[in-house]
């Protein structure tokens, strides 16, 4: 998160720059109060403040590369640089905590409203509407666009980190499922002793697969007849007698992997664990294709 907020920063610091407007310099009288909060090498964006012929001691709302500051300062702390009746406030808000920034402009001043998705105090500054008065309309709608700027483009590049984080999850899900199926094409009986039982009637093929029984018995090379059809879930709702009475049986899916996972579901549901064909039905269609290169 801190490096999207800091990547935000950059990018609503470049479109200001862009726009032609400078960042601010503070005064002396601006270093007076800021000194006690800044970071050593903390830079700062833009400033509005609120009029003189508001108060004496104006609120300053301060932009800076990581966050925005809000100062209600003493008479004397402004001006002398030390609080002498009365204390500075100050409010300190991280850019990812500011949901929006409007402004109201007057025939004089302009009204600053801030929205934040945490509490910033009980200080008298924001009041409870989160509002500062008074401050030049240029300076207040500067203040708004860079934050508003800021909140877009972290917006931006959360939802940018969430699509990737997506990604690689789903990616290392993939990864994961397909090494766990892949310790399972290695299971069952090859095809040289499977068809050697259907054909000495020692066992059956069980077709899991859509295509004709036909097609299937063909490339298997066996005789339709030792080869029953039906789906996965058809066989997993077979009583144990009903399993019994088909006879030993030699499971055969596309890759191996469903038929495992049948066998495996029947053993664990009547106790009877048919074999499966190593590889299903693909692996014998790519020993049949290779078989026929070698004959070409």
């Amino acid at each position: 998160m801190e490096a999207s907020s800091e990547k935000a920063i950059k990018k609503a610091v470049s479109a200001l720059e862009a726009s032609g407007v400078k960042k601010h310099r503070h005064s002396i009288r601006c270093m007076n109060i800021l000194r006690h909060v800044l970071y050593m090498g903390e830079d700062t964006i833009t400033e509005a403040r609120q009029s003189y012929l508001k108060s004496t001691a104006p609120t300053r709302l301060v932009a800076t590369e990581k966050r925005l500051i809000i100062v209600d300062p003493s008479f004397w702390g402004l001006w002398t640089g030390h609080d002498v009746f009365d204390s500075t406030h100050y409010i300190i808000i991280p850019y990812k905590h500011i949901v929006s920034v409007t402004v109201s402009t007057g025939l004089l001043f302009a009204t600053i409203k801030i929205h934040t998705t945490a509490g910033t105090g009980p200080s008298s500054l924001l009041k409870q509407e989160n509002e500062v008065h008074g401050i030049n309309s240029t300076n207040a709608m500067i203040m708004a666009t860079f934050i508003g700027e800021v909140t877009e483009y972290e917006e931006e590049l959360r939802e940018e980190q969430q699509l990737q984080q997506k990604t690689e999850n789903k990616a290392a899900a993939s990864d994961h499922v397909y090494s766990f199926y892949r310790e399972d094409l290695k299971i069952g009986t090859d095809y040289d002793t499977a068809k050697s039982a259907v054909l000495s009637n020692k066992a059956r093929f069980v077709w899991f697969g859509v295509e004709p029984v036909e097609d299937a018995a063909r490339l298997l090379g066996v005789n339709k007849s030792k080869v029953l059809q039906m789906s996965a879930n058809h066989l997993l709702g077979y009583s144990k007698k009903q399993v019994e009475q088909l006879g030993p049986l030699i499971l055969v899916s596309y890759d191996g992997i469903t038929a495992v996972h049948a066998s495996r579901m029947l053993n664990k549901k009547i106790g009877i664990e048919p074999k499966i064909l190593q590889g299903g039905i693909m692996a014998v269609a790519r020993r049949l294709k290779d078989a026929t290169k070698e004959f070409l």
